[in-house]
């Protein structure tokens, strides 16, 4: 099955990894939330001699390590952005013959993501977030304002928890797309390859899908 005559579908597609995108963002800024809510807890609680700050949430502290956080902000940021913009552009880098520009583009989103997949693994390497061990206990169970502590310390780490498996599934999609891609720049690499290495039936396939294509962006406005 030539992978040329679905660009529909791989549009479909890519609009789906911006989606799963949004959601890992939307999971970050409710995890920012509850932090905040958290730090006001334990300040009001008096319980502890250090005021916390909700600007330590990007740092180094036993809820999560700031630095990953704020990477994976800007991967979140970058891949909303360059996917949507990709998008715009799909129907060009599909049919180029600089094959290497649509492998090259999936790989970069590809790669970038799976740097923020592996550095949200932080709270297991370092312990942060209690290792996202969400089996978290109080000895002072008696004590309602602790227990309210406790349960934002399990809300904490069950949102991070959700936003490593959306992070993960994306990396999957991603994965799939870059493979999408090789098999579409396989073909399109057949095109310029002599007639003797390869079928001239598949390169007339591909040549038409290429013309045809071509032919409806110069009749009709490009569709999103």
């Amino acid at each position: 099955m030539l992978i040329g005559y679905h660009i529909n579908k791989f549009r479909i597609f890519k609009a789906l990894q911006i989606l799963v995108t949004i959601i890992c963002g939307v999971i970050e800024v409710a995890e920012f939330i509850a932090y905040s809510r958290y730090v006001d807890e334990v300040n009001l609680s008096g319980f502890y001699n250090v005021q916390l700050s909700n600007l330590e949430y990007f740092e180094n502290t036993n809820i999560a390590d700031g630095q990953v956080k704020i990477w994976y902000y800007i991967v979140i940021f970058l891949t909303i952005i360059g996917i949507t913009v990709y998008l715009f552009n799909l129907r060009t880098l599909w049919n180029s013959r600089s094959w290497w520009y649509l492998l090259g583009v999936e790989f970069f989103f590809f790669t970038l993501y799976l740097s923020a997949g592996i550095a949200n693994f932080d709270p297991w390497y370092t312990g942060s977030g209690n290792g996202l061990n969400c089996n978290i206990a109080s000895e002072n169970t008696n004590n309602p304002i602790i227990i309210v502590i406790v349960n934002w310390e399990i809300f904490l780490c069950q949102l991070a928890i959700a936003s490593l498996i959306v992070c993960w599934l994306n990396i999957g999609l991603l994965l799939l797309s870059l493979l999408i891609s090789w098999r579409r720049a396989i073909e399109l690499s057949w095109i310029l390859t002599p007639s003797s290495s390869f079928n001239d039936d598949i390169r007339g396939n591909m040549e038409e899908i290429i013309d045809s294509t071509n032919e409806r962006t110069n009749n009709e406005p490009a569709n999103f």
